[in-house]
């Protein structure tokens, strides 16, 4: 978008361009505007500080390229960031009209990229854990004799009959998930209604006359006002739980949007893919480059551990109680997403009283052994979108989903009660009843504090450039 010079700068002339840089992605040539003139001052209350506040608001970048006769910069370029990297200016002495001392010739390059489309890696049929029958998987899990999993003693061989027994018992107790209805608020009598208004529209096609087309009306405004009144629930619904859930916005903004997968095109540096295979093959390169095979050296341990205080992990833990076992599922987050082992959360809550004698006596073996299972040792990572380009798979991050959530907890809770003596209390991470918000409360707290005491304060930020985070199964 063009502003000429010619044109005066008022209120009413700026707010068209701001208002179209809220909706789309823009590039603004704002023509004929000496610096002196944008450099304003924040006690002006000249209109142009509602032109640069606005370009604040929508964060435009400013680019100058071009000097004039008088070596000053009156012509502005402003682009929106996320075409910033696909704009080039440059100053070009190929004019298509009469050049003016005043106003060089500039020549922009915008490289258009095709609109995005989304499709769905996970085509595989899943089981819905949400209208699980959860009675009568309690009273399988009753009747299944344990014997022959507490008489294996190799630790993989137990984890393996525990899991193949209940992922056979799911098969019966567990549906499969319903494909999405289209559109969301959809149901049979709606789908019936509108066979109904297509079969008579077929109708009054082939035999035009009053009685067809009065038929044709009659479906067709009953299949409308009842799809109305659908949707008038619909909404209603999601406005609702959108207020008890507010993190399920942005999923109903990307359904709005139709972005929900990942783009059927996607690059990582100049290699490109267009199949599920491929585009896997690039998130697996991206990922693999936040882990180090780098083997620690025993005297590198040695040297990590000199300074931890002696019997600082004075702890021995030989079995867990069916107690200790339903303590650990009370603080497993319900979801019915399955993890690597096909089994989640909502299953291990649901049925604790069945299932905990042979998890607290895979638990012990484990131990005991001082062996992990193989089994589960493997994880599902998923991209999750950071920013930018979402073609690009470097503005991913990958999110881990375990198995053994359980076990991790129980070890967890008393490696924690071990150490926790020796952790800082300014520690906010890791700990119960502390997060971000809590350590910027204290550190608010601080920063005020020293201000009135006249001290410096000093502050430094880390952070990983490339991190992989765990979200429990």
């Amino acid at each position: 978008m063009l502003l000429p010079p010619c044109l005066m700068l008022s209120r009413r002339t700026i707010s068209v361009p701001i208002i179209f840089c809220l909706a789309i992605s823009i590039c603004l040539i704002y023509a004929g505007v000496p610096q002196a003139q944008v450099m304003l001052t924040p006690e002006s209350t000249s209109p142009s500080i509602t032109f640069i506040d606005s370009i604040s608001v929508v964060n435009l970048k400013q680019l100058n390229v071009a000097r004039n006769c008088l070596n000053r910069t009156l012509d502005l370029l402003f682009v929106s960031e996320d075409l910033l990297p696909m704009c080039t200016f440059v100053e070009t002495h190929e004019a298509l009209v009469p050049v003016d001392p005043l106003h060089p010739p500039i020549l922009a390059t915008l490289k258009c990229l095709p609109r995005m489309v989304f499709t769905e890696l996970n085509n595989h049929r899943r089981l819905d854990f949400s209208r699980a029958n959860y009675a009568q998987l309690n009273e399988a899990l009753l009747t299944v004799d344990w014997a022959t999993l507490y008489n294996l003693h190799d630790i993989d061989e137990p984890v393996q009959c525990f899991t193949t027994t209940l992922t056979q018992l799911f098969t019966e107790h567990v549906p499969v998930c319903r494909p999405r209805p289209s559109p969301p608020w959809s149901n049979n009598y709606l789908r019936y209604l509108k066979r109904k208004r297509a079969n008579a529209l077929k109708k009054f096609s082939n035999n035009r006359n009053l009685v067809t087309k009065r038929r044709f009306h009659h479906a067709s405004s009953k299949y409308k006002s009842y799809n109305r009144g659908l949707y008038a629930r619909y909404v209603t619904r999601k406005q609702s739980a959108m207020k008890k859930f507010p993190k399920r916005f942005w999923t109903f903004v990307s359904e709005k949007r139709k972005e929900a997968g990942l783009p059927s095109i996607m690059f990582l540096g100049d290699e490109y893919s267009t199949d599920a295979d491929g585009t896997c093959n690039l998130f697996a390169k991206q990922f693999s480059r936040a882990f180090d095979e780098t083997t620690v050296s025993q005297d590198q341990t040695d040297s990590a551990i000199r300074n931890v205080p002696r019997g600082a992990l004075s702890m021995n833990i030989n079995e867990f109680s069916d107690e200790d076992v339903m303590n650990g599922v009370r603080k497993l987050k319900s979801s019915t997403r399955p993890g690597p082992d096909g089994i989640p959360a909502i299953v291990l809550i649901k049925c604790a009283r069945a299932i905990r004698g042979p998890l607290g006596s895979i638990f012990e073996k484990s131990l005991a052994q001082a062996v992990f299972p193989d089994r589960w040792k493997k994880s599902i990572m998923f991209p999750a979108f950071k920013k930018g380009d979402k073609r690009d798979v470097a503005n991913y991050r990958g999110v881990t989903s375990l198995s053994a959530k359980l076990f991790e907890i129980l070890v967890g809770d008393e490696l924690f009660r071990s150490a926790k003596s020796y952790s800082s209390q300014d520690q906010h991470g890791f700990f119960s009843w502390r997060s971000t918000a809590t350590n910027l409360v204290q550190f608010t707290y601080m920063c005020l504090k020293s201000m009135e005491q006249g001290s410096q304060i000093d502050t430094v930020y880390t952070d990983l450039s490339s991190k992989v985070s765990i979200r429990q199964s």
